[in-house]
């Protein structure tokens, strides 16, 4: 028997050593998520989840052991079939704030008695003095996006609403150690009152300005009322197959983890929690009261900067012994958002013309836009967004664009500042005129060419009828015989002309007017009518 023993255990060995571990262990992930920080009384949650390479969640027998070095050390380990194990780790008032490292093992059954470790992680559980959680700004119900690490824009126009929302984990002590939670709000270090709802609504009417907003949570912990729980180390899980997903239930609150399309649904039950709690209240986030409403016109100075925190708290309230405090704090500046948007150019253009708009806006810049051209009517639908944008320091734009049909046609402009986003529509309407020639072009012609016309016939009438008043008719009383007609060349008869025309001057020049000398001034002989003599 002992024998037999032996050689199993030799075996065994010989099995172990030829086994790649590390390689082995590449086949593996483990993957950690814990719901850290939290306050010191309260439990931490760790989820482990191991799948292979493939992302699908590993079967068989699996052994999770975790380990951490807070004093005292928390030690736990539990063996399931399942790839997923949810660890409660409670910290105690008595172990004190700080950041602990832990490391998770697990461990697959390779055969009775025999497992083999293929994943291991580490990681570090947050545990702080104080309370934790975020400050929230909403406005129109909406969580505002923070638009940098340090300052979130809220519109001058609005109302903001600022919440203070607990980490689950501290929520759910308060609850439980039975607290009654104070908040005290401050703007710029000047104090606005106290809620117990976790909100206060402001209106910040000035643009252009910075605000610090602060917001600190005061928590009166009965410690004669407070509860006890032993909280269970694990809690196991069970395997529905054929599903896609790893869904976890712890408590109250459920943790989702996507792994793969070809993983489980595993649905963890809880082990025996042993709890003992004297009274109950209600949860603070029952308490319902009226939201207090401040206009705020102050402005965050270097003065308010150089307040602690602990300063202005102490300025409201006094402290005790059992509390616990959480302070939330947020930068904003207040902008105003896009308004009063004016379009410019004739959206009626005729066929073949450009269009030539102008749009403008006011509201606090830089500015952001894109517009796009739709055939037909649009219906704005508020979930416009810009594949591409445009950055303006000033809200003024222009659009230049040739639409060729005539028909009706949308220009959808989509401005946005850091506060706001207005979809504009403008419907532009192309015409068709049909087309005729310009009276210029008939009448100017017709016209000139009348008066041409006219001015044609009435210059040959008119020369037609003067005609006779220029032409000279030449008698010649020579009644002489034609025989005695002599024929003369033109040189001839030109030189016997101005040596006539001579003596006819000097005739003239000795005629003394009687009538006698008539007589002799009879025509020269040889002169015959017609001729040039």
């Amino acid at each position: 028997m002992i024998g037999k023993f032996k050689c199993v255990l030799v075996l065994t060995i010989l099995f172990w050593n030829c086994i790649d571990v590390d390689g082995y262990q590449n086949d593996y992930q483990l993957l950690l998520k814990d719901n850290g920080p939290v306050t010191t009384g309260s439990n931490i949650t760790l989820n482990a989840t191991i799948v292979d390479s493939k992302g699908i969640c590993v079967k068989g027998s699996l052994t999770f052991r975790y380990e951490d070095d807070a004093f005292p050390r928390h030690i736990l380990s539990t063996t399931i079939k399942n790839c997923v194990a949810i660890f409660y780790i409670p910290f105690g008032t008595t172990i004190g704030a700080s950041s602990y490292r832990y490391l998770v093992e697990v461990s697959l059954e390779l055969i009775p008695f025999i497992k083999r470790p293929i994943a291991s992680g580490r990681g570090e559980l947050t545990v702080t003095e104080n309370l934790n959680g975020q400050l929230l700004l909403f406005q129109n119900n909406t969580n505002i996006i923070k638009h940098s690490p340090q300052t979130t824009y809220v519109s001058s126009s609005i109302e903001t609403l600022q919440k203070v929302k607990l980490n689950d984990a501290d929520f759910e002590y308060l609850n439980k150690s039975n607290s009654f939670i104070t908040v005290y709000w401050f703007i710029d270090c000047i104090y606005q009152g106290n809620t117990t709802n976790f909100t206060f609504s402001t209106n910040y009417t000035k643009s252009d300005i910075q605000h610090e907003v602060l917001s600190i949570v005061v928590a009166d912990i009965d410690k004669n009322k407070t509860s006890t729980a032993l909280a269970p180390p694990v809690v196991t899980a069970t395997v529905s197959p054929n599903m896609s997903t790893i869904t976890s239930t712890i408590s109250d609150t459920t943790v989702v983890s996507n792994i793969s399309a070809s993983t489980m649904d595993v649905t963890a039950t809880t082990s025996t929690v042993v709890t003992t709690t004297t009274t109950t209240t209600t949860s603070p986030s029952k308490m319902y009261a009226k939201f207090p409403l401040s206009v705020i016109d102050s402005t965050y100075t270097s003065e308010c900067q150089q307040k602690k925190h602990i300063d202005l708290l102490l300025s409201v309230v006094q402290l005790e012994n059992q509390q616990k405090y959480g302070y939330f704090s947020q930068t904003i500046f207040v902008k105003d958002p896009i308004k009063n948007v004016k379009i410019q150019g004739n959206v009626w253009i005729q066929e073949g013309e450009m269009l030539n708009l102008q749009v403008s806006c006011n509201g606090s810049g830089p500015f952001r836009y894109c517009a796009h051209y739709v055939q037909g009517p649009y219906n704005v639908t508020g979930n416009e967004v810009c594949p591409s944008e445009k950055n303006l320091i000033l809200c003024q734009m222009q659009f230049f664009h040739y639409l060729r049909e005539p028909t009706n046609y949308t220009l959808v402009v989509i401005t946005a500042n850091d506060v706001s986003k207005i979809v504009t529509p403008i419907g532009i309407n192309i015409y068709k005129v049909k087309k005729q020639p310009q009276i210029s072009v008939i009448v100017v012609p017709v016209t000139f060419s009348s008066i041409a016309v006219i001015i044609i016939v009435f210059g040959i009438a008119y020369y037609f009828q003067n005609r006779s008043r220029y032409m000279v008719e030449v008698a010649d009383f020579d009644f002489a015989n034609n025989s005695d007609m002599e024929c003369k060349t033109f040189r001839e008869r030109l030189r016997d002309a101005i040596s006539q025309a001579i003596n006819r001057t000097q005739d003239y020049s000795e005629y003394d007017g009687s009538e006698e000398q008539i007589g002799s001034l009879a025509a020269p002989q040889n002169q015959k009518y017609g001729s040039m003599q």
